[in-house]
């Protein structure tokens, strides 16, 4: 059934609109369903849809970039040469070990994601209520910090 809050704010409508001497104009209730039947389904949830999360930022387009990869390392390889990040068939190599200059790339970006990371990673500890009211929900929408 509805809530506490909605059925208090669904009786005090109904108040003001008998009390009202004009009807109260712009205040309507559109609709007020029945109680539902004790163990009576949800309606609603037979409509949700499962999502798989995280979102695969490729979507449909993930078969045809994956073989477009496939096709380019196997282009690198008949050349004889190595893919920065082709991991080979058994996936065992590690191309930093082998690469001289790979590994002075992997170095260059440890120490630029380190760097950022100390730029933006400063965390703030803040203590959350317990309870919060209609009006401190507003007024936290308000607050654009």
């Amino acid at each position: 059934g509805p809530s506490i809050f909605l059925t208090e704010l669904h009786d005090i409508a109904c108040r003001l609109i008998e009390q009202s001497v004009d009807g109260a104009p712009g205040l309507t209730i559109a609709g007020w369903a029945d109680a539902p039947d004790d163990g009576a389904e949800n309606p609603l949830a037979m409509l949700t849809t499962g999502v798989p999360w995280p979102a695969d930022p490729l979507g449909a387009r993930r078969d045809g970039t994956e073989r477009g990869a496939a096709l380019v390392r196997a282009s690198l390889r008949s050349r004889g040469e190595p893919a920065l990040f082709d991991m080979g068939e058994s996936g065992d190599s590690d191309p930093i070990d082998d690469d001289p200059q790979v590994r002075d790339w992997a170095n260059d970006l440890a120490v630029l994601l380190a760097e950022r990371a100390g730029a933006f990673g400063s965390e703030i500890e803040v203590t959350m209520p317990q309870h919060l009211s209609v009006s401190q929900l507003v007024e936290l929408d308000k607050d654009e910090d």
